[in-house]
C-alpha cells in the first residue's frame, strides 16, 4: 500500500510539472554534424538554451557553438541559423530566421562563437511542434551550405518531475533490498 501511494504521488507530481497556459518552458539542443540529414563529418558543435513564454508566445536563446569562427559563417546572414520544423531524420521548414535578431555572433575566447536573442515571436502553429521535440535548430556554414551543425529542441525535465523521479527509484531500491 506504501509503495502504491508513491507511485500515485509521483505520477502526480509529473502531471502537474507539465506545462500549463501561460508557463515557461525550458528547452535545449545539442548540436553536431552528425544529426544533419545526411550526416557530415563537420567539425562544428553547439549547445543552446532556449526560454518559451507562453503566455506572450516568445522565447529567448542563447547559444555557444564550438570550433567555428565568425569567417566560417556564410556571408548571407539570412542563411546562418534558422529554426526548422522536422523529427529527427527530417528536414523542415524554415519557422525562425535569426538574420535580423539579436546583436549578431560575438567570438568566444579561442575558437567559437555565442548567439543570444530574447523576446522573439515563436509562431504559435508550432507549440505542439516544439513540446513533442518537432523543431530543431540549423546552422550552416560555407563548408556545409545545408547545415553543419544540428540539434533537436527538446524540453528539459522540469524539477519537480525529477524529484519524484528519484523518490520512486528510492522506493523500488529500498523495497528490493
Amino acid at each position: 500500500m506504501r509503495y502504491g501511494f508513491i507511485i500515485l504521488m509521483t505520477g502526480m507530481l509529473l502531471v502537474c510539472a507539465q506545462p500549463t497556459s501561460g508557463a515557461i518552458i525550458h528547452l535545449t539542443a545539442l548540436l553536431s554534424g552528425d544529426q544533419q540529414v545526411p550526416a557530415n563529418e563537420g567539425k562544428a558543435i553547439g549547445m543552446a538554451s532556449l526560454i518559451l513564454d507562453t503566455s506572450n508566445t516568445t522565447f529567448s536563446l542563447n547559444m555557444n557553438v564550438f570550433f567555428l569562427n565568425e569567417s566560417d559563417l556564410p556571408d548571407d546572414v539570412t542563411e546562418q541559423l534558422h529554426i526548422r520544423v522536422g523529427g529527427p531524420g527530417e528536414v523542415g521548414d524554415v519557422i525562425v530566421d535569426f538574420a535580423d535578431l539579436g546583436t549578431g555572433w560575438v567570438p568566444l575566447p579561442g575558437s567559437g562563437l555565442n548567439r543570444t536573442v530574447e523576446n522573439v515571436p515563436f509562431p504559435s502553429a508550432y507549440l505542439q511542434a516544439l513540446q513533442a521535440g518537432n523543431l530543431y535548430l540549423n546552422l550552416k556554414t560555407k563548408a556545409f551550405p545545408d547545415g553543419e551543425a544540428r540539434g533537436q529542441i527538446v524540453p528539459e525535465p522540469t524539477s519537480l518531475a525529477l524529484l519524484g523521479l528519484a523518490g520512486l527509484a528510492c522506493a523500488l531500491r529500498r523495497r528490493r533490498s
